[in-house]
């Protein structure tokens, strides 16, 4: 399966939505605008302005509008963005990190071959983390698991999820800040 993720103007969204009309429309995930499916693929288009094409037709149905990527970055900064990592794990904490980009992190992002991280070897990210850390303001939050078993008599994981997100966002902005 393959994965493509482009970033879009709200212009582009739209026009994408009219020719995906014919498509199913199926139910839209947190934070998207829209998601449909066709026999080859899965689009999504997020609030964030990433649209992610997801499987066998990825490649043919995000062609064309790669071309739009670099200048609708350069539009949109500063950025910040946050992921987590251990919701699916049985061991182990929930993890988010929040960080924050500036257009003059653009280079040294490029020098060290920053991509989706799915694309990345380990090694590569762990020689490159350091230098991330150093760089850009962020904020790393850690749910252990007996916190997390706490939490979750009161919250199924998609709320904690948001919740933490929400959380390394609010750290964030008060580094940025000052």
């Amino acid at each position: 399966m393959s994965v493509k993720t482009i970033t879009m103007t709200e212009e582009q969204i739209r026009q994408l939505e009219q020719r995906l009309s014919k498509a199913q429309k199926r139910k839209t995930p947190p934070y998207a605008r829209y998601q449909y499916q066709t026999s080859e693929c899965v689009i999504t288009a997020y609030e964030s302005g990433k649209v992610v094409f997801q499987g066998e037709g990825a490649d043919f149905y995000a062609q064309g509008w790669e071309t739009a990527e670099p200048d609708a970055r350069a539009r949109r900064f500063p950025q910040a963005g946050s992921d987590e990592v251990g919701t699916g794990d049985y061991f182990g904490p929930v993890v988010v990190c929040a960080a924050l980009v500036q257009k003059e992190d653009v280079p040294l992002l490029a020098q060290l071959q920053v991509t989706d991280s799915k694309a990345l070897s380990d090694d590569h990210i762990r020689k490159i983390g350091p230098q991330l850390i150093e760089r850009l303001p962020h904020s790393l939050l850690i749910l252990n698991n007996s916190d997390y078993n706490r939490v979750h008599e009161s919250d199924n994981m998609v709320a904690i999820k948001c919740k933490l997100h929400n959380q390394a966002y609010v750290h964030l902005r008060r580094k940025a800040q000052g």
